[in-house]
């Protein structure tokens, strides 16, 4: 399993089960779409740019392509997780979670957040930059920032500038 960062697009390749072969994709690497406007064609530019990647990579690892899927999932323009109450809306026993198309990875701790938060009415855990209110969901002009290597390079490079 890996995550690529490249300059213009993070890369991933997790095993499939029960079969011979592993899901290799662009993350986020489409267009943004919504349910409706969506299409399951796929784009050879992009299938391509998997198949040599992983040719310069490991090119042993390189067979005949099984079959090739689009997929689709949300995310948010920060690609943050939102994480609240509906308290400001009279609705104290509701809280939510959306997980900006990466939740599964971090189930445990979201489902310790939400306990508490459920039983508690707070957590232990700083969850102010998770808020529905926070710029990245009110703005609606916010720039969609979804390359994570776009973010490391840049966060790399602030850090040598010190």
């Amino acid at each position: 399993m890996f995550l690529y960062h490249a300059k213009e697009h993070d890369y991933y390749q997790i095993p499939i089960h029960g079969n011979s072969c592993s899901k290799i994709g662009v993350d986020a690497g489409g267009p943004p779409v919504t349910g409706n406007t969506r299409n399951f064609i796929v784009d050879p530019v992009r299938e391509e740019k998997c198949v040599s990647l992983m040719q310069s990579l490991a090119p042993k690892f390189v067979g005949p392509i099984m079959y090739t899927k689009t997929c689709l999932y949300t995310m948010t323009p920060d690609r943050h997780f939102v994480i609240d109450k509906c308290d400001k809306e009279g609705w104290s026993d509701v809280i939510f979670c959306c997980g900006a198309g990466h939740a599964f990875k971090f189930a445990c701790l979201l489902g310790k957040i939400m306990s508490e938060m459920a039983i508690d009415g707070k957590t232990q855990y700083d969850i102010a930059g998770f808020t529905r209110y926070r710029e990245a969901i009110t703005d609606p002009n916010y720039p969609n920032d979804f390359q994570w290597g776009k973010q490391i390079a840049e966060q790399a490079a602030d850090r040598a500038k010190l």
